[in-house]
């Protein structure tokens, strides 16, 4: 009865104490000079260091990437986006209007 009590507080206490989250990330890929969206910038997701995924910017430069559940303990992990796309480099990110823009400028 006593390991029960015991196992039943532990994996309370695992419970309560757990966090998981989930990596999202949408916004729209900028010509700098232009102010047009840039169709097909490949966006490659890594989260702590690991190669997660490739996506691609819409016909407008949209895109939104989900990444699935994270453990958050003791911390969330760290994630990062890298914008590449023939002809151009990416930078930097700003705020407009409730957008994250992401700006890229030719070469």
């Amino acid at each position: 009865m006593k390991l029960k009590i015991t196992l039943f507080i532990g994996l309370m206490i695992a419970a309560l104490t757990s966090c998981e989250g989930y990596v999202e990330y949408s916004g729209r890929v900028v010509d700098i000079n232009t102010g047009g969206g840039i169709d097909s910038v490949s966006i490659v997701l890594t989260v702590d260091g690991s190669y997660i995924g490739t996506y691609n910017s819409d016909t407008t430069g949209y895109f939104n990437i989900v990444y699935g559940v994270v453990g958050c303990v003791p911390s969330c992990p760290s994630s990062e986006l890298k914008f590449e796309k023939e002809q151009y480099y990416y930078k930097r990110k700003e705020e407009r209007n409730d957008t994250v823009v992401y700006l890229m400028e030719k070469f």
